[in-house]
């Protein structure tokens, strides 16, 4: 079974950032079988999941998310495609543009998909 953690915050709040990087800490010591999918600043992905190849990340080509599991391109011929490990520009941009119905049109498989999204907010409060 695959697992995975994404955490996102505003990399701009130092507060937040630090919260992050000491949950991202304590993930590391707690097992060694974790791995790092995605590392952008607000977003990080960690994946695992013990003696399955299944696990290996497919990236979107612009590196705002990733796609967890087992990925195929539809084909129309009815063949059955490879296993993906990456997404051209063009269907990231698709998959970004129609706010993910591309992916379920056009990509089949077990896969969980997971993309960044901006952070504007502070949850900081005083009082």
């Amino acid at each position: 079974m695959v697992r995975f953690i994404a955490l996102g915050w505003n990399a701009a709040n130092k507060d937040q950032d630090g919260a992050c990087q000491r949950l991202v800490d304590r993930l590391q010591r707690s097992a060694s079988t974790w791995r790092c999918a995605v590392d952008n600043p607000g977003f990080r992905v960690y994946i695992t999941s013990p003696g399955e190849r299944s696990s290996i990340p497919c990236q979107l080509s612009d590196g705002s998310g990733v796609l967890i599991g087992t990925v195929f391109k539809a084909v129309s011929s009815g063949l059955i495609s490879g296993a993906l490990r990456s997404i051209s520009q063009e269907d990231t941009n698709h998959v970004i543009s129609t706010s993910g119905r591309h992916l379920l049109r056009n990509y089949w498989g077990r896969y969980a998909a997971i993309r960044s999204c901006h952070f504007v907010w502070d949850f900081e409060m005083s009082g």
